[in-house]
């Protein structure tokens, strides 16, 4: 019964029960809570904050989360449960591989 309660403890998907806000105080400056603005109608958020480049939601299902991502024009990333919707047009290629980089390594930090 341990091993079992092991596996599915390693293998659970951090993001899933991440604060953002210790995402954003971390890699991004100057974020501020955005979800009230940003976690309504058609974007069905439980959490969002805004940087000066990025919009990072959390969603409760993955389903959610691409669903939203879908909706928004073609310079969001999916990390699972988390959205990056890429809001500055001056991020260059490189700022935005690195927030992925980032939101993705999560996912193996247990």
């Amino acid at each position: 019964m341990a091993a079992v309660a092991l596996a599915v403890t390693y293998f659970a998907d951090s993001r899933r029960f991440v604060d953002l806000r210790s995402v954003t105080a971390n890699f991004y400056d100057g974020s501020t809570e955005k979800t009230k603005e940003v976690c309504w109608l058609d974007v069905d958020c439980t959490q969002a904050f805004r940087t000066r480049d990025v919009v990072l939601m959390k969603f409760e299902s993955r389903d959610s989360a691409a669903k939203a991502a879908g909706k928004l024009d073609g310079k969001a990333y999916q990390s699972d449960y988390v959205v990056l919707d890429f809001t500055n047009s001056s991020t260059t290629s490189a700022e935005e591989d690195n927030m992925k980089k980032v939101l993705d390594s999560m996912k193996t930090s247990h």
